[in-house]
């Protein structure tokens, strides 16, 4: 994967790193569309329990994150891997909520999508939505 084509990779992870902090949740992530493949998505960053885990390229359908280029924004409160069956990652790091919301380009088409995921339900399901929201708006200008 190409992440050094991001110009600013180094500020995404401090954002994300601060966001995890800032809300209490145990991940939060920044992919974009994988290039050449509108049906897969990159992680750019992902930061799950402290530490930032290794970049994949994945498939998106069966995935919370495929909804998010649908609607724009997905907000799963609990159950996630019930939803999901085939989100295998999603029971492997024992999350259960999910809220992702889209990223895109100065052309108004979706070009990523950044999100967070708790071990239970958001204490403030409002915040955690504005948070990720101001997030995404600044992530677009770095991808």
């Amino acid at each position: 994967m190409r992440t050094e084509t991001v110009k600013g990779l180094a500020e995404i992870r401090d954002l994300l790193s601060s966001l995890t902090s800032d809300l209490g949740v145990r991940a939060a992530f920044v992919c974009r569309r994988a290039r050449g493949a509108e049906d897969r998505a990159e992680t750019l960053a992902l930061f799950l329990d402290g530490e930032f885990l290794e970049n994949r390229n994945y498939p998106l359908a069966g995935t919370p994150c495929a909804r998010v280029y649908e609607r724009g924004i997905v907000y799963h409160s609990h159950a996630l891997s019930r939803i999901y069956p085939d989100d295998s990652l999603l029971a492997e790091w024992g999350v259960d909520s999910y809220l992702g919301v889209g990223v895109e380009g100065q052309d108004g088409e979706p070009i990523g999508h950044i999100g967070v995921m708790h071990d239970r339900e958001f204490a403030h399901p409002a915040v955690v939505e504005t948070a990720v929201r101001l997030v995404a708006h600044h992530v677009a200008e770095l991808i």
